[in-house]
């Protein structure tokens, strides 16, 4: 539009919503609606421009690095050999970096996930990296830092289920 700032300067250019309809279909307004006659041709035509409520987020997520972290224990003592983020958005998930604490059953566990998002771990306990001798879970959970102990011991009734700490 002439004398307006292009849109690298802050400023995005005014939408047209509903598009101009053709002759003899009526112009739909809503309570935002300005009409303007755009002339021209032998029968006048009419646009609608409409400028749309701001409408807050659905959630709270907040785009950019997420930085997530937290602490894990394997109960049965074995060492911690994995971490497994799943997130809300399953494209977002991932493995998890961590570092064994003493003798290794204890983690300390992080990654950036592209936005703030709920999620749910899967640790593995005892094995090797890519063979995990148990696979533990937690229930789903939010926010910036969550610890976990997982019950490793196949006699225990929550054995493979990591409760919050």
């Amino acid at each position: 539009m002439p004398g307006s700032k292009s849109a690298d300067q802050g400023v995005m250019p005014a939408v047209r919503f509903p598009p101009p309809t053709s002759a003899g279909g009526g112009t739909r307004r809503s309570p935002s609606t300005t009409t303007t006659g755009t002339g021209g041709g032998t029968s006048p035509s009419r646009s609608t421009v409409t400028t749309a409520p701001v409408q807050p987020p659905a959630t709270t997520a907040v785009s950019g690095p997420f930085h997530i972290s937290g602490q894990l224990l394997c109960e049965s003592g074995h060492a911690v050999v994995g971490v497994w983020v799943q997130t809300a958005n399953a494209a977002h998930s991932r493995f998890a970096a961590w570092k064994g604490v003493g003798d290794g059953s204890t983690a300390d566990w992080w990654t950036d996930l592209p936005m703030n998002e709920s999620y749910s771990l899967n640790v593995g306990c005892g094995g090797t990296p890519s063979s995990w001798r148990t696979s533990n879970h937690t229930g789903v959970h939010s926010g910036a830092h969550n610890s976990f102990n997982c019950d490793d011991i196949p006699e225990h009734p929550d054995y493979e289920r990591c409760t919050r700490r």
